[in-house]
């Protein structure tokens, strides 16, 4: 009888699990954060189809490995500023 009152999730089209997922990853940054993705999949909002889910992830390592930022962060810094892909 419970069940007649719960939400029902519909699946998020691309486009909203696109955008969902940027916000998660924005929300971590802004604290500092850099995500594993195994953290971070299970943050997103769902249910998300597998490829969805593919294209997602696909668009989570491109904006987190940036291939300058291993070198970077290899450097013996205790604070970095990324104004952008080329300067840092």
């Amino acid at each position: 009888m419970l069940n007649l009152f719960s939400e029902i999730q519909e699946a998020l089209t691309e486009a909203q699990a696109l955008k969902e997922a940027r916000l998660l990853l924005i929300s971590s940054l802004n604290k500092g954060v850099i995500p594993r993705w195994e953290y971070f999949e299970k943050e997103l909002p769902g249910p998300l189809g597998q490829e969805i889910l593919i294209k997602v992830k696909k668009k989570f390592e491109e904006l987190i490995f940036w291939p300058h930022l291993k070198t970077t962060l290899n450097e013996a810094g205790n604070e970095y500023f990324l104004h952008g892909p080329q300067n840092s």
